[in-house]
C-alpha cells in the first residue's frame, strides 16, 4: 500500500488586524531567509575578514544592493524566460507588480552577483572574497525560499508513487497540472542547498583560495539544479515541445561559466582566504 502524504499548505500564515491583510507563508520564510542570510553574512566577514571594515559594517552596506539584485533580477528573468515577452511589452508595469508572483532564482542569482561587483568596485572590496562570503549566505535564502513555494504550492513536482509524495489541492500555477501525488521537489531544493550552505562555510573554514567558493557551489548548485528539473513539471511558455526544461536551459550556461572560474582559481595566483 502506498501511504502517500496529504499535504495542502496554508498559503497563508496570519492576518493584518483592523486592515484585515493576509500575509503570505512565502513573504515570511523570503523576510526570514534575508535576515538569516545577512547574520550569516556577518559571521563570515568577521570569522575570515578580508579588510578593515567589520561584518556589520559592510552587511548594512551591502543589504540593499543584494536585495534589489535579487528580487529584480529574479522578476525580470521571470518575466522574459518564464511568461510571454509581449505581456511585458503591453504592460510594463508588470515588471513591478511582484505580489502577483513570478521570480526566477536563476535571475536573482545572476543579478546577485551583478549587484556584489558593484559593491565591491564602489567600496574598493575585492570581489571574489565578497562572492565566496555570499554564496553560502545565498544558499540559506533560496532554502527557506523553496519552503515558501512549498506553502504556496508552486513549483510543482512530476506524479510519483512514492510513500513521501504530497498533494497539492489549490496550486498557484497558471496551469492546472491535475492533483495527485507529486514529488516535493521545493522540499529536495531546500535541502540541497542546506547542505551546499554547509560546503561553503566548511571551504571558508579550510582558507579555500579566493574565488574557489563561489566556483565550486556554483556549479553544484546548477548541477542540482538540472537534475532535479527532471522531477518538476514544466513552468516556461518557451520550452513545452524542448526534450529539457527552462530550468535546465539556464543552468547550462551557468554551469559552464562555474567551471570555467573553477579552472581560473587553480591558474591564477589568488590570494589565500585569511
Amino acid at each position: 500500500m502506498i501511504l502517500t502524504f496529504f499535504a495542502d499548505p496554508p498559503k497563508f500564515a496570519f492576518t493584518i488586524p483592523l486592515i484585515d491583510y493576509p500575509i503570505a507563508w512565502y513573504g515570511v520564510f523570503f523576510a526570514a531567509g534575508f535576515f538569516l542570510a545577512l547574520r550569516l553574512f556577518v559571521f563570515l566577514c568577521d570569522y575570515r575578514p578580508f579588510s578593515d571594515l567589520t561584518g556589520e559594517d559592510i552587511g548594512s552596506s551591502i543589504t540593499n544592493y543584494m536585495m534589489l539584485g535579487v528580487i529584480l533580477g529574479a522578476r525580470l528573468f521571470h518575466l522574459f524566460f518564464y511568461e510571454s515577452w509581449l505581456w511585458v511589452y503591453e504592460d510594463p508595469l508588470r515588471l513591478f507588480r511582484f505580489w502577483e508572483g513570478g521570480l526566477a532564482s536563476h535571475g536573482g542569482i545572476v543579478c546577485a552577483l551583478v549587484a556584489c561587483a558593484v559593491f565591491s568596485k564602489k567600496k574598493n572590496l575585492p570581489f571574489l572574497a565578497l562572492s565566496d562570503r555570499i554564496f553560502p549566505c545565498g544558499m540559506v535564502l533560496g532554502s527557506l525560499i523553496r519552503l515558501g513555494n512549498f506553502m504556496n504550492q508552486e513549483i510543482l513536482g512530476v506524479q510519483t508513487d512514492l510513500p513521501w509524495g504530497v498533494i497539492f489541492s489549490s496550486p498557484s500555477s497558471m496551469v492546472s497540472f491535475g492533483i495527485y501525488p507529486r514529488h516535493p521537489v521545493q522540499i529536495y531544493e531546500s535541502f540541497f542547498y542546506i547542505f551546499l550552505a554547509l560546503v561553503g562555510i566548511y571551504m571558508l573554514r579550510r582558507c579555500a583560495p579566493r574565488g574557489r567558493v563561489s566556483s565550486v557551489l556554483g556549479f553544484l548548485l546548477f548541477f542540482g539544479r538540472f537534475l532535479v528539473e527532471f522531477l518538476k513539471e514544466e513552468q516556461s511558455l518557451y520550452t513545452q515541445q524542448m526534450s529539457i526544461n527552462m530550468g535546465q536551459a539556464l543552468s547550462i550556461p551557468l554551469m559552464a561559466i562555474a567551471l570555467v572560474a573553477l579552472a581560473y582559481t587553480y591558474r591564477q595566483p589568488l590570494k589565500i582566504q585569511k
